[in-house]
């Protein structure tokens, strides 16, 4: 992947969970989401959306559940983080 996707603080939510464990079933994802943030499904499932349209992560489809996997690790997630901050400051 050339270039690293700007990743929201509210969908990083999405990509600290896969960061620590991967696969991860979008079920899997809406449970953990749902108790810690107190997000509802439709919300978690658009990030999940918008996280695959950046190319932020993947999905596989081997039965009826779609697992998801990252496509960026988390120190290009900070280094694009630092990057966008310090261009908004000089």
């Amino acid at each position: 992947m050339g270039s690293n996707p700007l990743i929201t603080e509210a969908k990083s939510e999405v990509m600290k969970l896969l960061w620590r464990k991967e696969p991860l079933s979008a079920d899997e994802i809406i449970m953990k989401l749902t108790h810690q943030m107190h997000w509802f499904d439709q919300t978690i499932r658009m990030f999940l959306n918008r996280l695959h349209k950046k190319e932020a992560i993947r999905f596989e489809k081997p039965g009826r559940n779609y697992l998801y996997y990252p496509l960026v690790t988390h120190d290009e997630y900070l280094k694009t983080g630092n990057r966008c901050f310090l261009d908004r400051f000089y």
